[in-house]
């Protein structure tokens, strides 16, 4: 498992707690909710320099937080080669002060707030964070009283491909287009 930038701990942490199943296993759509956000080929091509972890996974969200959906691309083993890991997060009909602390930077990270233009096919307000070596980068966006997270790692030997601003942008953007 990757380490996680300090602008998401407080969403992912509390989110991905939970039963791991695999989005094949079941036919229920608000579980898979998160999964449907995007395809592999889609992640495959933005994200191309090294292969994508196995997925998609279903990760089961405490009764606590019924209206978000967690999915993955990654088997968590230590890889001996550069792969790629993926996770979506989706939250729908988020309750107000859920979605108070989303889609904004946490000051301290190296997270910042989207631009109005870089809004445009996404949503209300979002966030984009590469973190410092840039083989991690995450994007948040809140859309209405839905909220997603996209987050993209690459994992293994040095030295890793970056993740770019560009890169969570064109994703999130494929994300928002099933929001």
């Amino acid at each position: 498992m990757i380490a996680r930038p300090l602008a998401l701990l407080a969403l992912v942490a509390t989110l991905m707690v939970g039963t791991v199943t695999p989005a094949s296993a079941t036919d229920d759509s608000a579980l898979n909710a998160a999964c449907k956000l995007l395809t592999r080929e889609q992640i495959e091509s933005v994200f191309g320099a090294a292969p994508l972890d196995p997925g998609p996974t279903n990760r089961t969200l405490p009764n606590a937080r019924k209206s978000f959906t967690n999915c993955q691309w990654d088997d968590e083993a230590t890889p001996t080669t550069t792969q790629l890991a993926a996770f979506t997060t989706l939250g729908r009909k988020v309750k107000k002060a859920q979605l108070s602390g989303l889609g904004r930077a946490a000051q301290g990270t190296a997270a910042r707030d989207l631009t109005p233009a870089e809004l445009q096919g996404l949503g209300d307000r979002g966030v984009v964070e590469i973190v410092r070596d840039g083989t991690y980068g995450t994007v948040t966006v809140v859309k209405g009283r839905d909220a997603m997270l996209v987050s993209v790692a690459y994992q293994g030997p040095d030295p890793r491909p970056q993740v770019t601003e560009a890169d969570m942008l064109a994703i999130g953007r494929l994300a928002a287009a099933r929001l």
